[in-house]
């Protein structure tokens, strides 16, 4: 009987932002906690992100706890960036309580809520911290596959049968798609056509702007856009 009475508090999804970040930022290469939690825009010493830390390395997705100088992506943390699906099924085996309950419960429908409590609470997990396990546990079921629809019901496959499933998804890769940056505005491109379509010799406009480091490509169009709304076309209405 495995008994463990710990548990991620984040789901594998949830979990891989740290080792995403690692890729993304870093080029895979170890980092510096400090940057890497200001990347994300998180405390690196506030609970949820120890916690963070914490369930990153028992997915085994990255090395070093929340106290280390740098953390590591690990050899499948980068496996799953690059899209190595089965490697997702891995990272969720690797809790003990979770890989007991998915062994436990192999080719049956998802027990209920009571039933699996119990099981939890008999594997070691505190009786208050059961029905929160449960929660992150099928979540993670879900992702990975491990729980599936058939026939209306939910039920619990064998490990072959979900690395079949997610073979068989179209998402190739789980590294976050860089997108082009957006055109610029008229406004931008084109500053004389401006001048001219609004009947002025000249334009001199002087804004300054302070964005966010992590503001999105959809947010710098936004502004753009509407600067030229509120500092052009409301011009031109005037004429």
């Amino acid at each position: 009987m495995v008994r463990k009475s710990s548990y991620p508090t984040y789901t594998l999804k949830d979990a891989l932002v740290l080792a995403r970040t690692i890729f993304k930022e870093n080029s895979g290469k170890p980092m510096r906690r400090l940057t890497l939690f200001d990347s994300i825009g998180k405390s690196p010493d506030s609970g949820p992100s120890r916690m963070l830390v914490t369930a990153s390395s028992s997915y085994d997705l990255t090395e070093g706890g929340y106290q280390s100088e740098v953390l590591k992506i690990t050899d499948r943390g980068s496996k799953i960036i690059k899209g190595d699906v089965s490697a997702k099924i891995d990272a969720v085996l690797n809790i003990p309580i979770y890989k007991a309950f998915f062994d436990h419960y192999k080719n049956t429908g998802v027990p209920s809520g009571a039933a699996a409590k119990d099981f939890l609470v008999q594997e070691g997990i505190k009786d208050e911290k059961a029905m929160n396990c449960l929660k992150i546990l099928l979540a993670n079921g879900k992702d990975v596959k491990l729980i599936q629809e058939a026939s209306g019901k939910e039920r619990i496959v064998s490990v072959e049968h979900a690395r079949e499933k997610l073979g068989s998804l179209s998402d190739s890769s789980e590294i976050p798609e860089v997108k082009d940056p957006p055109a610029e505005p008229d406004s931008l491109q084109n500053p004389e056509r401006i001048i001219r379509k609004i009947g002025l010799s000249a334009l001199n406009i002087n804004i300054q702007i302070e964005l966010p480091g992590n503001a999105t490509p959809e947010q710098y169009e936004s502004i753009f856009k509407n600067m030229r709304k509120y500092l052009l076309d409301e011009y031109e209405e005037q004429k």
